[in-house]
C-alpha cells in the first residue's frame, strides 16, 4: 500500500487533496510522520501576506517547521517524493512581456514571499546535502469549495449575495491572471508525485487567463444577479503590493497536465458557495 503523508492536511488545499486521494487512488494517507510514507506534500503554512507583514512569527514559524520536516524526512529511506508548495509571490512582480518560468530569479515584495522562496532554497539545499527528492511547484489564484471567506471568488460571491460591491484594483482591469479550481492543483501535485523530477520546480498554471473584472461578470450569471464593482488602486492595501503576475506552466502542461474547464468549475463553486448551508465560509 502507497502511503502519503500530508502537512497541513486540514487547510484548504489540504483537504481537498485527501478527498481527491481517495476518489482517485488506493493510497493510504498517514497521520503521523513516522508512519514511513513513501510521498510527502508539504501544504503547511500560514497563506495570508498581510500576516507575515504584520508579525514576522508566521514566516520564521513556517521556516522552522519546514526544517523540521526535511530533517525527518532525510532520515525517511525510502521516500519517493517531497513535495513542497510555494506561491507566485516569490517571483515578485511582472516587468516583462513573459510570464516566469519556473527557475526565474526570485524578486520577494512581502515577508511573505521571502519566507516561501527561504523555504525553497531548503528544499534544494536538503536535496543536494541529505538526497532529500524534494520537488517544487508554484500557484496562484486557487478557488473552490471551503476556502478562506478573504480571498477574491468568495468576497465576490458574499457581495453578491449581501449586495456589496467588490474591490478591482486599478491594474485588474486589464491585467489577465491564472485562476484554477483547488482540484486543480490537487491533480498537479499527484501528477508530479508520480512523474515530476527530483530537484526540479513547476508552476502550476494553464495558458488560459481571464481578467478579474469578467470573473466578476462570470459569477454574476451564474448567480443571475447584478454585481456592482469599484475600481480602488493598490497603493493603499499593504507595503510592497503588486498586481502584475504571471506563471508559464508549460513544463508541467508537457508532462500531461491539464485543468478542468472554468466553465464547469466556477458555476459549481459558486453556487455551492451561495447555498445556505454553506455561507458560513463567506462570514455570513
Amino acid at each position: 500500500m502507497t502511503k502519503l503523508y500530508i502537512a497541513g492536511a486540514e487547510g484548504f488545499i489540504g483537504s481537498h487533496l485527501q478527498e481527491y486521494v481517495r476518489e482517485t487512488t488506493d493510497w493510504e494517507i498517514v497521520p503521523k510522520k513516522e508512519d514511513s510514507p513513501d510521498y510527502v506534500v508539504h501544504l503547511g503554512g500560514n497563506s495570508q501576506i498581510d500576516d507575515s507583514i504584520a508579525d514576522s512569527f508566521p514566516v520564521t514559524d513556517d521556516i522552522h517547521t519546514t526544517i523540521m520536516l526535511l530533517n525527518w524526512a532525510k532520515t525517511q529511506k525510502q521516500l519517493k517524493k517531497f513535495l513542497y508548495f510555494s506561491s507566485d509571490e516569490v517571483f515578485g512582480p511582472k516587468e516583462v512581456i513573459e510570464d516566469f518560468s519556473p527557475s526565474d530569479r526570485y524578486n520577494s515584495h512581502s515577508p511573505y514571499a521571502a519566507g516561501k522562496a527561504a523555504c525553497e532554497e531548503m528544499c534544494l539545499a536538503w536535496a543536494s546535502t541529505y538526497g532529500v527528492p524534494t520537488v517544487i511547484t508554484h500557484c496562484q489564484n486557487l478557488f473552490g469549495e471551503r476556502q478562506p471567506a478573504n480571498k477574491f471568488v468568495p468576497t465576490v460571491v458574499r457581495c453578491a449575495l449581501t449586495g456589496g460591491r467588490v474591490p478591482i484594483y486599478a491594474s485588474h482591469t486589464v491585467a489577465k491572471r491564472n485562476f484554477l479550481h483547488v482540484r486543480d492543483a490537487c491533480s498537479a501535485i499527484m501528477l508530479l508525485l508520480d512523474r515530476g523530477w527530483v530537484r526540479h520546480k513547476y508552476n502550476i498554471a494553464t495558458r488560459f487567463e481571464i481578467r478579474s473584472e469578467d470573473l466578476v461578470r462570470c459569477i454574476a450569471t451564474v448567480l443571475g444577479v447584478k454585481i456592482e464593482t469599484e475600481i480602488r488602486l493598490a497603493t493603499n492595501v499593504r507595503p510592497g503590493i503588486f498586481l502584475q503576475h504571471g506563471l508559464n506552466g508549460n513544463k508541467l502542461i508537457e508532462l500531461g497536465w491539464d485543468r478542468m474547464p472554468l466553465a464547469i468549475s466556477l458555476p459549481t463553486t459558486v453556487r455551492w458557495m451561495a447555498q445556505p448551508e454553506n455561507r458560513h465560509w463567506l462570514g455570513l
